[in-house]
Parts: C-alpha cells; sequence; structure tokens
C-alpha cells in the first residue's frame, strides 16, 4: 500500500459481554496498523463495562464512552462514533462479530486503489453463538458479475441490495467518512433496519467494492435485536425498499420481481402485520403468485439487472 490513511474502528457494544474480548482482541490483532479505536457502550446491563475497562490503556483506543441511560438503538452509537472519529476511513465493528487479521488491511487495499469508490466490503463466515460455522458463505455463486467486484452504484443497488440484501452485516464493510454527509438522518428512526438504509444511501454516492474472501465473521445468537423482532423489521424493510424503488426509478418490471421476492417474507408475519405491510407498502408486499414466478424466471434469466 503506497500511503496508510487512519481508520477509525467504531465499536457500538451492548450486552456483549461473552463475547467482546474475542471482537476487541480481532480489532487490535490487525495487520493494518494506523487506526483508532472508539468504544461507546449503550449502558450495557452486564459486564461489558468490566471487560472493556482491561483495554483502556492499549494505545489505538481513542474514546471510551458509558451511556448513562439505554438509548435502545445501536445506529444513535454509530452516529455518537462518526462524530469523534478522526479517520478518513470508517469500520463501524459489531461487537458480537469477529475479524480476520488481514481485514483491514485488504479492505484498505482495494479502497485506496479505487479513489472514486464509497466502500469496500468483503464476505463473511456465519458463525453460532459459540463461534462455529453454521453456514457457508451465502454470497457463493453471487458475486460473479461482469464488473469483476467493482459496481456502480445503480446495478450495485439494484442487484445486490434489493434482491440479495449486501452488504448484511456492518461489520464486514470499511467506508470513505466524506460520504457519511450524504446520508440522511432517517436510519436513526429504525431499531432493526437502519444499517439497511444507511448502506442504501451510501452506495447510491458512488462505486462498491466487492472483495470475494470471507475475512469478516458474523454471529448469530439469541441475543441479537434482528432475531426478535420479525414482524417490525418487516415493516421497516418495506418502508427503506419503497423509498429505494422511487430513489432509483424502479420499472414496473423491476418492481414485479421485487415484489415477488419479498412476498416470501411476508408470509411469515403475523395476520395483523400483514394486513398492514400490504395496505402501506403494496409495491413491496403486494405481490401474487405471478410475481414470485416473474422473480423465479428472472433469477435464471436476469432480465431485471439488464434494465439498471
Amino acid at each position: 500500500m503506497q500511503n496508510n490513511p487512519l481508520v477509525s474502528v467504531i465499536l457500538p457494544s451492548y450486552n456483549h459481554a461473552k463475547y467482546l474480548p474475542e471482537r476487541i482482541e480481532s480489532i487490535l490483532s490487525q495487520d493494518y496498523g494506523n487506526f483508532e479505536l472508539i468504544i461507546i457502550d449503550d449502558c450495557s446491563p452486564d459486564n461489558s463495562r468490566e471487560v472493556i475497562e482491561q483495554y483502556r490503556n492499549d494505545a489505538h483506543i481513542a474514546h471510551i464512552i458509558f451511556n448513562e441511560q439505554n438509548t435502545g438503538n445501536t445506529f444513535c452509537q454509530w452516529e455518537k462514533g462518526l462524530q469523534l472519529a478522526k479517520g478518513e476511513y470508517v469500520w463501524i465493528a459489531e461487537s458480537d462479530d469477529k475479524a480476520d487479521s488481514t481485514f483491514l488491511s485488504k479492505m484498505m487495499d482495494k479502497l485506496v486503489s479505487e479513489p472514486d469508490a464509497v466502500l469496500a466490503f468483503s464476505h463473511s463466515h456465519i458463525i453460532d453463538a459459540e463461534g462455529k460455522e453454521i453456514l457457508p458463505n451465502v454470497w457463493d455463486g453471487r458475486s460473479k458479475y461482469k464488473y469483476g467486484g467493482v459496481y456502480n452504484s445503480h446495478f450495485f443497488c439494484l442487484t445486490r441490495m434489493l434482491y440479495y440484501n449486501a452488504p448484511y452485516n456492518a461489520s464486514m464493510v470499511v467506508f470513505r467518512k466524506k460520504y457519511v454527509q450524504g446520508v440522511s438522518a432517517e436510519y436513526k428512526k429504525y431499531r432493526h433496519a437502519g444499517d439497511y438504509q444507511f448502506w442504501l444511501e451510501m452506495c447510491m454516492q458512488g462505486k462498491v467494492i466487492e472483495h470475494p474472501e470471507p475475512l469478516n465473521y458474523f454471529r448469530q445468537h439469541n441475543n441479537k435485536v434482528s432475531v426478535r423482532g420479525h414482524d417490525e423489521a418487516l415493516l421497516e424493510n418495506a418502508a427503506i425498499v419503497n423509498n429505494a424503488i422511487n430513489m432509483l426509478c424502479l420499472s414496473s418490471y423491476q418492481i414485479s420481481c421485487l415484489k415477488g421476492k419479498y412476498i416470501k417474507r411476508w408470509k411469515r408475519a403475523k395476520e395483523a402485520t400483514k394486513q398492514q405491510a400490504r395496505e402501506q407498502y403494496p409495491n413491496v408486499y403486494g405481490g401474487n403468485s405471478w410475481c414470485v414466478l416473474v422473480y423465479t424466471i428472472d433469477k435464471i434469466f436476469n432480465f431485471s439487472k439488464m434494465q439498471s
């Protein structure tokens, strides 16, 4: 790497004392040395504070903040960390995940080589509460696009975010901080899908880099907000996708494909949520069997992606 820009690593922490030592060690052991670590704990009821304090004297620690009251919203912690961040680049490292020691260096190599890129993301291992891999790399077979891992904005938002929800975990992303000013405050109003809104608005501003190697470890366990609020998340996602349909100026065919994709998720919701979702967001959850067929066929022939 020709230069060595500062990366601000933001660690929003809540009730993950069990995972914090592994999380923090995986950050401090990065082979890319020029980074600051900002830890923000949202008034955790467990012994997270005790764990975090053990690292206070590390040279990479720039800030340790313990909120006096729980905000109940990790995206408020993102904002707080971004206000403190001095780096040109930012990595939001979730407190229950971990990373390969080469994650930062490889993401920075990609970003430095593409000055017009908004962000770079790696693939992920999916692990359980004990750190065992529970799924193969979920992006196998989905990343072989003609752009070789560097995508234009519209193409990426349509093909990867609306259809496959990438990036699906903040810990797999490093981004240029300057593009945050182009993101509205809308993402902070969501409890479950604020990251989806954030990445959509980021990626709509420029090129996106995908690194096919799994360098992130995305942990799945019962103590996750996303696990506990399926129906609430369904409505949040609907609002975001509905806005994206307008922002990306999608065709009626592309909207039909999206309806076919999202109807599967809609079927798993409670009846009251189903009705609310269809009434408020017909462009997202207004699908039927015909839309499912269109979406299934489109996955083979990619007609919707040709329009991007």
